[in-house]
């Protein structure tokens, strides 16, 4: 998440030194910003479902790891959504 955040300002910072401000370039940044946001989001349920595994001592912890993954899948998905709809935008545009 670090990362990304700070790849995607510096993509904004290098965007705004330029002349011509294109909402694309916006976009562009965006869908950047949220392709690392979902990556890192597949990387917390792994690291939960490890967690969980290795130091389960009840069922009130299988049942809250069974929510927060319900939850991170939610948001992957929303996410993994507003990342197709940006490229299909771009896409239109650049026709």
């Amino acid at each position: 998440i670090v990362y990304g955040s700070f790849s995607a300002f510096y993509e904004f910072c290098r965007m705004l030194m330029k002349k011509d401000h294109r909402s694309l370039q916006f976009d562009d940044v965006r869908q950047h910003l949220m392709a690392y946001m979902a990556l890192s989001l597949d990387f917390f349920i792994g690291k939960d479902i490890i967690d969980t595994f290795i130091t389960t001592s009840g069922r009130e912890e299988l049942i809250s790891l069974v929510f927060i993954v319900i939850i991170r899948v939610v948001l992957g998905f929303s996410l993994d959504k507003e990342i197709t709809s940006l490229e299909k935008l771009k896409r239109g545009k650049l026709d």
